[in-house]
């Protein structure tokens, strides 16, 4: 992040690359005026996207139950519809 960056906005967030260890991570951070400091915290990307990424997975699997069950019924009346032979 830029000095200028920081000056025009004294909190934010941003994602980028740790600079030890180029993991992807979301960074926060905010502007202390009373210091000339400026405090950053940054999390693995991967920490904070697992519950996003468990939530997607249970609504896929889901889904695939509804849509299954959703055939079948589908399936059921069809074939109380025709006649028999």
């Amino acid at each position: 992040m830029s000095r200028a960056l920081h000056a025009r906005n004294p909190v934010g967030n941003y994602t980028g690359r740790g600079a030890l260890d180029g993991v992807l991570k979301f960074f926060s951070y905010r502007t202390l005026p009373d210091y000339q400091l400026i405090a950053t915290v940054g999390t693995n990307a991967d920490v904070v996207l697992a519950p996003a990424r468990e939530r997607r997975r249970t609504y896929y699997l889901l889904s695939t139950i509804a849509t299954g069950f959703i055939a079948f019924f589908c399936a059921g009346i069809s074939s109380e519809g025709r006649p028999q032979s």
